[in-house]
């Protein structure tokens, strides 16, 4: 599996890290102890819990790679900057110039998510590569029993932790196999020693594409601990 970028776990670790900053400044500012939750809360005012929320969410919104961080990032920058600029003036403990520069280099920290692959990766979840599980070439055997229609035998073509792709004979017709959302029970025997069963989800017939030869998809529902173990260990090695 391809690692996740580097900034989609190191930037949301800034925000919470800003978020948090609110109660400590106060408690300093303030010459509080730290442990004196109540105090210390009575003094945020609603332009930082607002803030803290707007921080908070853009955090997890990039961690996860959603579309709305698009949204939330111009968001926050804008929310930020009208915090500040209320500090600065009704505040005593910092002054403008201080408070506006900090806002101003704050948007620095959203500029990596504007590059082409950053937006692309926003924009989609199936481009979030680093969720997609390893596959591994197998032509293992495999019996599938569907719930409603006749079991046959195929081979996978390539088997992941999160499913296989099934091959399929070109004189098979889709109409005699099941349908995409159809649930089965799989027998995979990846070797002499080693067999798994478990449900799957058929989640895509297709026609041999590039290298993929004419099969279906299928993604891996449910296992036993034992048949999750035996797979695991075979793919690892």
């Amino acid at each position: 599996m391809t690692k996740k970028p580097i900034v989609f776990n190191l930037i949301p670790l800034i925000l919470i890290a800003i978020a948090m900053s609110f109660y400590f400044q106060i408690a300093y500012l303030l010459h509080l102890q730290f442990s004196d939750f109540f105090r210390i809360q009575n003094h945020i005012t609603l332009p930082n819990w607002i803030t803290i929320v707007c921080l908070t969410a853009t955090a997890l919104s990039i961690y996860r790679g959603n579309r709305s961080a698009k949204l939330l990032m111009p968001l926050t920058v804008l929310v930020v900057v009208w915090n500040n600029y209320l500090v600065a003036a009704y505040a005593n403990n910092y002054s403008m110039v201080q408070t506006l520069t900090t806002a101003l280099f704050f948007p620095l920290l959203f500029l990596p998510f504007y590059s082409r692959t950053n937006q692309t990766v926003l924009s989609d979840r199936r481009k979030h590569w680093w969720q997609t599980a390893r596959r591994v070439g197998c032509a293992a055997p495999v019996v599938v029993n569907p719930f409603v229609s006749s079991s046959f035998n195929s081979r996978s073509y390539d088997v992941s932790k999160s499913g296989l792709f099934l091959q399929l004979d070109g004189n098979t017709s889709w109409e005699a196999l099941p349908k995409v959302g159809e649930r089965v029970n799989l027998s995979i025997t990846l070797d002499t020693l080693r067999k798994v069963r478990c449900e799957a989800v058929i989640v895509r017939l297709e026609e041999a594409k590039g290298n993929y030869p004419r099969g279906m998809g299928l993604h891996f529902t449910e296992f036993s601990n034992d048949s999750k173990r035996t797979l695991h260990s075979f793919l690892d090695q």
